[in-house]
């Protein structure tokens, strides 16, 4: 009886594990193109066609700071990546990564999650090359400073490691720019792509940054979120869209219409809101998220303030 007892308990801890490694992909972007910005089915994902390239380290190694969020044994399903707000060398890292990205449930429409701990086992392992098995490095994530599904999508989470020791790694975060991208402004963004692929690592696929809109999914509401065609499907939420003239992070992907979702508005298959309330589904684009208010939040030693007075970020 008990023996019986302990495997059943074995057997829910399983399903469990599995349920919220993979709870980020149950939410998040899922549209393809090819070279010339035509939307590709998504069982395409593992052709030629695909307007995406892998990364090597030995080609590529400046984006070494973007990497896999994961958590528990059976691995993660979203992409982060560390960011540079100056200050103290023995300041906390961070990184930046979608909402729904927490793993151990999503924020509620009108929820704000502030310094929480992380799901059990999350960590966040940089250099996600294919061919940088042995200079990838992880680190765990101490603690979800901020995050919310609520007119944006964005959590920052704090890193077990201070600047001085992930820039000891070799390892350089991106700015986060403190204004909106322009419409037609060019943009990378590397992610680490999973749903449907057989190599899961770090690619890159570039776009314009495209119409801003509203956006209605599933009970949430997101608001001036960004119309790109970067290609990206599940695995890819959480990756920064980066301005190829800056240099720094304009935008977060986080969502778009999945050929599996076919009812509008709900998860995986946004709809578009007019003003007027109209509501239109558009499975030609994938969607970002705003992040430049996040840049005032920050002291002058790199440390998060939510309150200081600059901070934007609601609450």
């Amino acid at each position: 009886m008990q023996k019986g007892f302990c495997r059943l308990k074995l057997q829910l801890a399983v399903l469990f594990s599995i349920s919220i490694s993979f709870s980020a992909w149950a939410f998040g972007p899922q549209s393809v193109f090819d070279q010339d910005g035509r939307r590709l089915p998504d069982r395409d994902v593992n052709s030629g066609r695909v307007a995406w390239e892998l990364l090597s380290i030995r080609q590529h190694g400046e984006f070494g700071a973007m990497g896999l969020l994961s958590a528990g044994f059976f691995g993660g399903g979203c992409s982060a990546t560390m960011i540079d707000v100056g200050g103290s060398d023995q300041s906390p890292a961070y990184i930046v990564t979608n909402g729904h990205c927490l793993m151990n449930g999503y924020p509620g429409p009108g929820e704000f999650i502030i310094d929480r701990p992380p799901a059990r086992g999350m960590s966040f392992t940089a250099r996600y090359f294919r061919d940088a098995s042995r200079e990838r490095e992880t680190f765990q994530v101490e603690r979800v400073e901020y995050a919310t599904m609520t007119g944006t999508d964005m959590a920052l989470m704090r890193l077990s490691a201070t600047r001085a020791q992930v820039a000891a790694k070799g390892l350089q975060g991106f700015p986060i720019a403190r204004q909106a991208p322009v419409l037609g402004e060019p943009v990378v963004n590397v992610g680490i792509p999973q749903s449907g692929l057989r190599e899961r690592y770090l690619r890159r696929s570039q776009c314009e940054i495209l119409e801003q809109v509203d956006l209605e999914e599933g009970g949430w509401e997101f608001t001036g979120s960004f119309r790109n065609k970067c290609s990206v499907v599940g695995g890819s939420s959480g990756s920064s869209l980066v301005s190829a003239v800056s240099g720094e992070i304009v935008a977060l992907i986080n969502t778009g219409v999945s050929d599996s979702t076919p009812t509008p508005c709900r998860t995986n298959h946004p709809c578009e809101v007019t003003k007027g309330g109209g509501r239109s589904s558009r499975p030609e684009f994938n969607y970002a998220q705003r992040v430049h208010e996040l840049a005032a939040c920050f002291d002058g030693q790199g440390v998060f303030r939510l309150n200081d007075p600059q901070c934007r970020l609601q609450r």
